[in-house]
């Protein structure tokens, strides 16, 4: 092919066969937006104290997560990845988790990896991408997180992936979802910090969960609504030793409300785990 022709064509935004070319990915640090190659985030989180990151597009691989990890991760408050993707590979990660496993690798594209942000302790908002799912531990011990963003396009949250998130408040899980893990929005588990969830929507697709799910153990919650829109009782998955009770939201305070499809009242007071709630079981008005 003639240089002039590859010339326009690299102008153009094309490789020699026709795709497009990758193009640099962009991220805002702190309100700025910076390009980088992936493999090359560190070179542009040069601020001191970096409080918040939110992706414009492109991919990052294991190098870029450890670079935000080391540089971030006691002081990232805001954090938007909706429009971020991963890029599989063999590299590792090194995150806190204790004994063989404090490290963590990206599998696949369409997942956010497992343990990615685990222990950022500053973190008070979330925006995910409409990935498959949200993996493991993916952000164990953000005890701070008030708001979590999930978008259609998940259908799975993985076990622990939010456990110990005890300030979140109100939690709106999207159309899509089907299935949810162990402990995946438990509570703290320290008794001097209770679970602060008020609030919970599931979605009408919802197929199953675990009775520890939104478990906010060792002392009761303070859950106050939840509106399940599955006609069909969601199955809880029961055997968790930790929910003593057999229900579906563990220990909670007088006044829990939980509203369901008019024709579905008695299905779920008589569906197993929801049983536990029957008195609290009314129909979404």
């Amino acid at each position: 092919m003639a240089p002039l022709v590859l010339a326009l064509l690299a102008v153009a935004g094309c490789t020699k066969d026709g795709g497009a070319s990758v193009g640099p990915s962009v991220v805002e640090v702190n309100g700025e937006a910076r390009n980088f190659k992936t493999g090359h985030l560190e070179e542009v989180l040069t601020d001191e104290t970096i409080t918040s990151l939110v992706w414009k597009g492109g991919k990052i691989d294991a190098a870029d997560i450890d670079a935000i990890r080391s540089r971030c991760r006691m002081t990232l408050e805001i954090l938007d990845i909706n429009k971020l993707r991963f890029a599989p590979g063999s590299g590792q990660f090194e995150t806190l988790l204790s004994g063989s496993n404090k490290y963590g690798t990206i599998t696949e594209s369409n997942k956010v990896p497992d343990k990615i942000f685990s222990d950022f302790k500053a973190l008070r908002e979330v925006k995910l991408p409409p990935l498959q799912s949200v993996g493991k531990f993916a952000f164990r011990n953000c005890d701070k997180i008030e708001t979590i963003d999930i978008p259609r396009g998940v259908i799975e949250i993985e076990k622990y992936a939010f456990i110990s998130g005890r300030n979140l408040k109100k939690l709106i899980l999207p159309e899509g979802l089907t299935t949810m893990g162990l402990q995946s929005f438990s509570g703290s588990s320290y008794a001097s910090t209770p679970y602060q969830l008020e609030e919970i929507e599931l979605p009408s697709t919802l197929l199953g969960m675990r009775d520890d799910t939104f478990l906010p153990y060792p002392v009761a919650g303070n859950l106050k609504t939840v509106t399940c829109k599955a006609k069909t009782p969601p199955r809880v998955e029961h055997g968790s030793t930790l929910n003593t009770l057999g229900n579906v939201f563990g220990p909670v305070k007088d006044g829990l409300k939980i509203y369901v499809p008019g024709s579905s009242v008695e299905a779920y007071k008589s569906a197993p785990c929801w049983s536990g709630h029957a008195d609290c079981i009314f129909p979404i008005e």
